[in-house]
Protein backbone atom coordinates (compact mmCIF):
# COMPACT_ATOMS: atom_id res chain seq x y z
CA UNK A 1 0.00 0.00 0.00
CA UNK A 2 1.29 3.56 -0.94
CA UNK A 3 1.69 6.58 1.26
CA UNK A 4 -1.21 8.44 -0.80
CA UNK A 5 -3.41 4.85 -0.33
CA UNK A 6 -2.72 4.68 3.73
CA UNK A 7 -3.77 8.83 4.21
CA UNK A 8 -6.97 7.84 1.89
CA UNK A 9 -7.96 5.02 3.61
CA UNK A 10 -7.37 6.74 7.41
CA UNK A 11 -9.18 9.57 6.29
CA UNK A 12 -11.99 7.56 5.07
CA UNK A 13 -12.16 5.73 8.08
CA UNK A 14 -12.48 8.52 10.14
CA UNK A 15 -15.48 9.96 7.92
CA UNK A 16 -13.45 12.91 7.16
CA UNK A 17 -13.75 14.97 3.95
CA UNK A 18 -10.50 16.70 2.11
CA UNK A 19 -12.18 20.13 3.09
CA UNK A 20 -11.83 18.47 7.27
CA UNK A 21 -8.53 17.48 7.05
CA UNK A 22 -7.16 20.88 4.97
CA UNK A 23 -8.47 22.99 7.84
CA UNK A 24 -7.19 20.98 10.30
CA UNK A 25 -3.59 20.40 9.40
CA UNK A 26 -3.69 23.94 7.29
CA UNK A 27 -2.44 22.75 3.87
CA UNK A 28 -5.18 23.14 0.88
CA UNK A 29 -7.63 20.33 -0.63
CA UNK A 30 -5.61 19.84 -3.98
CA UNK A 31 -2.39 19.35 -1.44
CA UNK A 32 -3.89 16.72 0.57
CA UNK A 33 -5.91 15.30 -2.67
CA UNK A 34 -2.31 15.13 -4.47
CA UNK A 35 -0.52 13.36 -1.17
CA UNK A 36 -3.65 10.52 -1.95
CA UNK A 37 -3.13 10.21 -5.72
CA UNK A 38 0.68 10.34 -5.13
CA UNK A 39 1.49 12.85 -7.18
CA UNK A 40 2.80 14.71 -4.32
CA UNK A 41 4.81 14.05 -1.56
CA UNK A 42 4.31 15.40 2.37
CA UNK A 43 7.22 17.31 3.63
CA UNK A 44 8.71 15.71 6.15
CA UNK A 45 7.05 17.86 9.44
CA UNK A 46 3.51 17.31 7.61
CA UNK A 47 3.87 13.53 7.62
CA UNK A 48 4.49 13.67 11.43
CA UNK A 49 1.62 16.56 11.43
CA UNK A 50 -0.90 13.25 9.71
CA UNK A 51 0.96 10.60 11.78
CA UNK A 52 -0.16 12.52 15.47
CA UNK A 53 -3.01 13.56 13.69
CA UNK A 54 -4.27 9.98 12.66
CA UNK A 55 -2.43 8.36 16.01
CA UNK A 56 -0.06 6.22 13.67
CA UNK A 57 3.65 5.98 13.19
CA UNK A 58 5.27 7.58 10.89
CA UNK A 59 7.18 3.83 9.47
CA UNK A 60 3.04 3.01 9.22
CA UNK A 61 2.44 6.29 7.27
CA UNK A 62 6.05 5.53 4.87
CA UNK A 63 5.26 1.84 4.17
CA UNK A 64 8.08 0.75 6.76
CA UNK A 65 4.88 -1.14 9.25
CA UNK A 66 2.20 -2.82 7.35
CA UNK A 67 0.07 -3.14 10.39
CA UNK A 68 -1.71 -0.63 11.96
CA UNK A 69 -1.97 -2.08 16.18
CA UNK A 70 -5.74 -2.57 16.79
CA UNK A 71 -5.71 -0.02 19.47
CA UNK A 72 -5.24 2.24 17.17
CA UNK A 73 -7.77 1.33 14.70
CA UNK A 74 -10.24 1.38 17.51
CA UNK A 75 -9.13 4.53 20.15
CA UNK A 76 -6.92 6.68 17.30
CA UNK A 77 -7.83 9.70 19.53
CA UNK A 78 -6.66 8.28 22.62
CA UNK A 79 -3.11 6.55 20.81
CA UNK A 80 -2.72 10.32 19.85
CA UNK A 81 -3.29 11.68 23.07
CA UNK A 82 -0.66 8.97 24.80
CA UNK A 83 1.78 9.40 22.51
CA UNK A 84 1.74 13.31 22.94
CA UNK A 85 1.70 12.69 26.83
CA UNK A 86 4.67 10.30 26.33
CA UNK A 87 6.47 13.49 24.57
CA UNK A 88 5.56 16.73 26.70
CA UNK A 89 5.02 14.56 30.10
CA UNK A 90 7.13 14.83 33.20
CA UNK A 91 7.50 11.26 34.87
CA UNK A 92 4.84 12.65 37.66
CA UNK A 93 2.47 13.83 35.32
CA UNK A 94 2.65 10.41 33.19
CA UNK A 95 2.23 8.62 36.75
CA UNK A 96 -1.14 10.88 37.36
CA UNK A 97 -2.05 9.70 33.95
CA UNK A 98 -1.96 6.00 34.03
CA UNK A 99 -3.54 6.52 37.67
CA UNK A 100 -6.48 8.32 36.44
CA UNK A 101 -6.84 6.02 33.19
CA UNK A 102 -6.99 3.19 36.22
CA UNK A 103 -9.42 4.68 38.10
CA UNK A 104 -11.22 4.73 34.81
CA UNK A 105 -11.36 1.35 33.79
CA UNK A 106 -11.79 -0.03 37.36
CA UNK A 107 -15.23 1.71 37.25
Amino acid sequence: MTLGERLKKLREDRGLYLSDLSEIIGVGKSTISGYEHNKKTPKPHTIQKLAEFYGVTTDYLLGQEDNLDDLEIEFPEAIQLIRKANKNLSDEGKEMLIKMMKAIIDK
